[in-house]
């Protein structure tokens, strides 16, 4: 029976980590934009039927992401860095950036996913194990 109740909970928690995949891909089909700290974080995200516009901040480095952020100072700004203190410094960067230019952060997307899926990755390159059950409950459309 604890089989039973544990297959059920995993079930579950993907099925959420899903819906949480959905709302970012929702907002990003919105023309939210959304920083990552490299090229694998946008990998994973791409694989995960997110289309819209992705910075790199390893690539633009924080001068580049601040006037990216400025250039898109209409939109809103979803950040998806690790939860480690690298992926934390970049966070506070692109939110003292971002409201300086009056930019809606939205940090709450991060703390969901991250919740949501610490049991299998504390990075977001890492969902790229889980993409594929992830994937199995919300097909891209």
């Amino acid at each position: 029976m604890a089989r039973i109740k544990s297959k059920r909970k995993e079930e579950e928690a993907f099925d959420h980590i899903a819906e949480i995949i959905d709302n970012i891909r929702c907002e990003s089909n919105e023309g939210a934009v959304i920083v990552v700290e490299g090229k694998k974080d946008e990998r994973v995200l791409r694989s995960l039927g997110i289309k819209g516009r992705i910075v790199k901040y390893s690539e633009a480095g924080r001068m580049k992401a601040t006037k990216a952020i400025e250039d898109f100072w209409k939109e809103k700004i979803i950040v998806l860095t690790d939860f480690d203190p690298e992926g934390e410094k970049i966070l506070r960067t692109v939110e003292k950036a971002s409201t300086q230019n009056g930019v809606n952060v939205d940090k709450y997307l991060r703390k969901r996913l991250f919740e949501a899926v610490h049991l299998y990755t504390s990075t977001l390159e890492g969902l790229e194990r889980i993409a594929e059950r992830v994937m199995e409950r919300r097909p891209i459309g």
